[in-house]
């Protein structure tokens, strides 16, 4: 099939990103494939991260550059550049159109968006999960991330993996198709941490194929420090919060009900751990007592455990005993050891 059987249309969120967007546009405009537009939003970035998205946007008239006057964050900002998208057309309505995001710092070798279009016109996938190669910010490789060791699960185990983060969220790590999005009304949580559990959750349940890119052509950089810099007592709370009201809404809260439990749990680990790295000993032990007790009278142990990653269900125990303290020392240890490199 020629290149005008699949069209990629790129999502690359921009906030204060000039240390790196220079790479990340240029890795985008060297693809092989040329079948591609590029929509770059912009979250109100202070640096010049806007001169050099507009620098690229002469260069290349591929590339679609938009501008929040004001910061709106990493979930409205997506959506924002998906309506954007969604409005686009090129007049070529019977084309297979794929969203795909990258991340502002990181970058792409020039057959990703190659191999995704042959994935696609091979198979009518919805959704394309995607391998990824993580670095540091020097280029020094870290780990490849390989979504493709779920192909032989089901959509049902994937999307209860996905809910956990068992099987990691990101937008960057799938290339969703265009129709399913927008047939779905699908967007980001406006949550300021964990938006894409929501997107995730709703991209899965909705697709009826999933295929998966089994080439680390994606690179995906990892900052020192990269959590928020603010503390936030409970990050993951109020997204998963969220989902529950999702489920109710389209009435599958039963069905994927022992799964937020676990997707509960999992927050409340997180929760522990970032008590344990913002306050002393004693207030982390106190305030982890606390996240405890509210966890326990509000969801209780009836979990999906498969769906627990192996750090995360070591927990269990101990949370069930009202022990704190052991999570809150090994959170110490752990800290300590990631604090030494």
């Amino acid at each position: 099939m020629s290149e005008s059987g699949v069209k990629i249309s790129v999502i690359i969120p921009v906030h204060n990103s000039e240390k790196y967007l220079e790479k990340c546009l240029e890795s985008v405009i060297l693809q092989k494939y040329q079948n591609w537009e590029a929509f770059v939003l912009d979250d109100a970035s202070s640096d010049n991260s806007l001169q050099i998205m507009n620098e690229y946007a002469k260069r290349d008239d591929r590339i679609k550059v938009f501008h929040n006057s004001s910061n709106k964050g990493p979930g409205r900002t997506r959506n924002a550049a998906i309506e954007y998208v969604s409005n686009f057309s090129d007049g070529e309505a019977n084309r297979k159109e794929y969203i795909v995001f990258v991340d502002s710092d990181d970058w792409i070798e020039d057959e990703y968006f190659l191999s995704i279009a042959n994935v696609a016109n091979k198979k009518d996938a919805d959704v394309i999960f995607i391998d990824i190669v993580q670095e540091d910010i020097f280029g020094n490789f870290i780990k490849n991330e390989r979504m493709s060791i779920y192909k032989e699960k089901t959509i049902e185990t994937i999307i209860r993996h996905q809910m956990t983060g068992k099987m990691p969220w990101g937008g960057v790590r799938k290339a969703v198709k265009k129709d399913l999005i927008i047939n779905n009304n699908i967007k980001y949580s406006e949550a300021g941490i964990g938006e894409e559990a929501l997107y995730s959750f709703k991209l899965l349940y909705y697709a009826k194929e999933i295929e998966f890119l089994e080439k680390g052509l994606y690179h995906y950089v990892i900052h020192p420090n990269s959590q928020s810099g603010s503390y936030n007592k409970d990050p993951y709370g109020p997204i998963c919060e969220e989902l529950g009201k999702y489920m109710k809404k389209i009435n599958v809260y039963e069905k994927y009900e022992d799964t937020l439990v676990s997707f509960a749990f999992t927050a409340l680990v997180v929760s522990i751990y970032r008590n344990v790295i913002y306050y002393g000993f004693r207030k982390s032990v106190k305030e982890s007592r606390l996240a405890l007790r509210k966890y326990k009278a509000n969801f209780g142990f009836k979990l999906d455990k498969d769906s627990l990653e192996s750090r995360v269900r070591f927990m269990l125990p101990f949370a069930k005993m009202n022990l704190v303290l052991p999570i809150v020392l090994i959170g110490k240890v752990k800290n300590y050891l990631n604090s030494r490199g």
